[in-house]
């Protein structure tokens, strides 16, 4: 684990097992804010220290977590005296597959997992005035997304919604989600942080997030230009995302996936595990 410092008052704790991952932690005035809390209590215990170095007292911390995802909030049960916010469809999709999570992602855990739900949510936003801190609703990569805005440091935390080299896609709104990233554009930031990716300066890759959610808009993405991790999401996102699109009916959707397909099939770099192509495959029968 790394710990890189961001702004006059905030940290970001960089865990890589089993994956790069960031929380960050905003140290304020009045509060300590954590974006986040990884896999588990175990993944928890170096942050929590810290934040009492610091004389922060269990009262003073405020735990958000960015969306339902398993990696985002199992190390909430390690905060006892501490309110956990979320907004109100993440609080919702952790109630309906928290359980499930557990079995399915039980490789992933750090310590002893247990389910603890946020006790407070929002819909909108929430602002912290006396810390200068914003929580806002910014559906993308999940319906419940959202992120954290430190408007004194100008630090914008996204989670998930910005990813190298494509995002990964939970559902087939991509205009909503492509509403959140020119949100994200129009801001005023001075360093933008995601979950999965090291810290930016730039809007590099936010751009390049923006440019394949405009092409999937359109079923014109050209994988022949994407990267071999690049192809492999894509096909991973036209799974996911096939149970709520007409691919029968859609002549332009179909003709998008048989193209993917015939793509990958043909990679001789094998970019695409047998696995998935075989699903892409089943959706297209």
């Amino acid at each position: 684990m790394k710990i890189i410092e961001v702004g006059s008052r905030g940290l970001i704790f960089e865990f890589e097992d089993p994956y790069l991952i960031n929380v960050y932690v905003i140290m304020c005035e009045n509060r300590v804010y954590i974006c986040d809390t990884f896999c588990g209590p175990a993944s928890m215990s170096k942050i929590i220290e810290r934040v009492r170095e610091n004389g922060y007292k269990d009262q003073q911390i405020r735990v958000f977590n960015s969306h339902h995802h398993y990696d985002h909030i199992w190390g909430n049960c390690a905060f006892q005296e501490t309110k956990i916010f979320s907004h109100h469809k993440c609080r919702d999709l952790i109630e309906e597959r928290g359980q499930g999570d557990l079995v399915e992602f039980n490789e992933h855990k750090k310590g002893d997992v247990r389910i603890v739900m946020p006790s407070m949510t929002f819909s909108e936003e929430i602002i912290f005035h006396d810390d200068c801190v914003k929580f806002f609703y910014s559906p993308g990569h999940t319906v419940d997304s959202a992120s954290c805005m430190d408007m004194q440091d100008r630090v914008l935390f996204v989670a998930d919604n910005v990813e190298a080299p494509v995002p990964y896609l939970y559902n087939a709104d991509f205009g909503t989600y492509l509403k959140t990233l020119e949100r994200y554009n129009e801001t005023d930031w001075d360093y933008m942080l995601s979950s999965h990716d090291h810290l930016m300066h730039d809007d590099v890759l936010l751009r390049q997030n923006m440019k394949y959610l405009n092409d999937l808009l359109r079923w014109d993405v050209s994988i022949n230009e994407f990267s071999e991790r690049a192809i492999a999401t894509h096909v991973m996102n036209l799974i996911e995302i096939a149970s709520e699109l007409n691919i029968e009916s859609d002549s332009i959707i179909k003709h998008h996936y048989a193209r993917v397909l015939e793509f990958v099939r043909a990679d001789e770099m094998r970019a695409v595990p047998d696995q998935l192509v075989a699903k892409l495959s089943q959706l297209l029968n």
